[in-house]
């Protein structure tokens, strides 16, 4: 797992022993014990450690308390949700790889051992209006991911926490749906970028990633993505042996789902997790929830979807004619209206 955080760099991973972590300690602090630099910002379900100061500490605990709304909204809480997580956010990308187990190319993650997320400024918030288009599809090789959104990696990390807390398994999920739900949770929109008429809206999830949207565009035109029947039953080392197109794969299969017309698809990756959740069997999960689902027309359609989706910054592309699931030819079927896609920085720079 390590050897591929360079290219994934939102990875859940293990922690190293807490002699060797600076001094500070894993886990929650108390409010008023607290190491020099550093303070301690907490709200209902979040205890914010921050070196970066009070205002990027209250930034960040705003947004995670509206991504865990998101959360529950979807997937539903059995049970009442009293936890309060552990949050690190280090000064700078120094400090952080100091502490962190991760290696050059992450910009936060989620240690389900040590039960805390830890994350650091990387001077780059999705709260902030007109912010610069930065990253490129799978990063630049030997430049660190400094403009990560803080945000959006909180969000995504912040999502694998909350399915820990949920699923309450050390069993893993199939990847495609644990880390596409991240990179769809990833890109959703910070209360304060949201405005109209100069009031600020509610969180919104389901805008393009920009990171990974061009990759899947490139894998399905040359036929490099991989069949739904297969990456639906890969295996974590699977999964990582063809991070690029799989974890941009991941992506595009849940939003494809989450926004589908058909209510029955929407409710496929809910249903999904619930049961996964009662049973922890994922293969036999797996049969019960798709196995009499046609995923041959359904990945048709997710093709087609993804071809018709907008890049960044360019413009919508012209309707053409082009094959239907029923091997008729016609004009494309009109999809749910999707929000134009935003440029959001890749998971390196």
């Amino acid at each position: 797992m390590i050897r591929f955080l360079p290219l994934l760099a939102l990875l859940t991973v293990a922690s190293l022993p807490a002699q060797q972590r600076l001094g500070l300690k894993v886990g929650k602090w108390p409010r008023h014990n607290r190491p020099r630099g550093w303070l301690v910002y907490q709200t209902k379900h979040y205890q914010i450690q921050s070196q970066a100061g009070k205002e990027k500490a209250k930034r960040l605990a705003l947004h995670m308390e509206a991504m865990l709304k998101v959360y529950k909204k979807t997937f539903r809480p059995p049970k009442q949700y009293n936890v309060v997580n552990a949050v690190k956010l280090f000064k700078d990308r120094k400090s952080f790889l100091a502490y962190s187990p991760t290696g050059p190319g992450a910009a936060g993650y989620y240690s389900k051992t040590e039960k805390e997320l830890v994350f650091y400024d990387t001077n780059h918030w999705g709260d902030e209006p007109n912010q610069a288009v930065t990253g490129g599809p799978g990063g630049t090789p030997g430049r660190p991911p400094r403009q990560m959104d803080v945000l959006g990696v909180a969000a995504h990390e912040g999502w694998h926490q909350y399915f820990g807390w949920y699923v309450v398994s050390w069993i893993q999920i199939p990847s495609w749906v644990n880390e596409g739900m991240g990179d769809y949770y990833y890109s959703a929109a910070p209360k304060s970028v949201r405005q109209k008429r100069g009031k600020k809206t509610p969180l919104k999830v389901g805008r393009m990633n920009a990171a990974r949207l061009p990759v899947i565009r490139w894998a399905v035109t040359k036929g490099k993505h991989v069949p739904f029947k297969q990456i639906m039953r890969y295996e974590q080392r699977q999964y990582y042996s063809n991070p690029s197109v799989c974890y941009a794969q991941g992506w595009s299969m849940c939003h494809f789902f989450l926004h589908h017309k058909d209510k029955k698809v929407r409710a496929l990756i809910p249903r999904y997790i619930a049961r996964f959740r009662q049973r922890k069997q994922w293969q036999k999960n797996h049969k019960a929830i798709f196995g009499r689902v046609d995923l041959d027309t359904l990945e048709k359609e997710w093709k087609q979807w993804v071809l018709q989706q907008r890049m960044p910054g360019t413009p919508a592309p012209d309707k053409k004619p082009i094959e239907q699931p029923n091997g008729k030819k016609g004009s494309a079927k009109k999809l749910p209206q999707q929000k134009q896609p935003e440029r959001r920085p890749a998971t390196r720079d």
